[in-house]
């Protein structure tokens, strides 16, 4: 037998964004609120750069080679958050690691992609960011 919860909304007992949600071993727990991504993107960064997928992105700057800038709809609660980002090269662009330029504004964050090999700033056809932290 299997059942089905439907809701528009959750909202914690005693508070409304006091959610707790128990691990799988039942040891431990976690606010899920958060556990969320409060913004992500999926783009290209090569030529012009093209969002394909993204939630909370108003937004995606190019700000130079391998450099780019993500604008949030909903700003983020402070600068304490932690942005995380991945590229996926292709047969010229092997793959990248990334950095941010500056600590990361409650409007918006910079990444800037490097190539794996020579460390050198690239852009990548395929990247994707995400962002953990606490929305305004």
């Amino acid at each position: 037998m299997s059942s089905k919860v439907l809701v528009d909304e959750l909202a914690g007992k005693t508070a409304a964004g006091n959610i707790t949600i128990t691990s799988e071993g039942g040891a431990a727990t976690m606010q899920l609120q958060q556990g969320v991504a409060k913004a992500w993107v999926d783009f290209n960064g090569t030529g012009t750069v093209s969002v394909d997928d993204s939630f909370n992105i108003s937004s995606a700057d190019d700000n130079g080679t391998g450099y780019y800038q993500f604008n949030y709809t909903s700003s983020m609660s402070s600068t304490a958050y932690c942005p995380q980002a991945t590229g996926r090269g292709d047969s010229t662009n092997e793959g990248a690691w990334c950095s941010s330029t500056r600590v990361p504004a409650t409007s918006d964050c910079e990444i800037r992609y490097f190539q794996n090999s020579t460390g050198n700033a690239q852009d990548q056809t395929a990247l994707s960011w995400s962002n953990l932290g606490d929305l305004a």
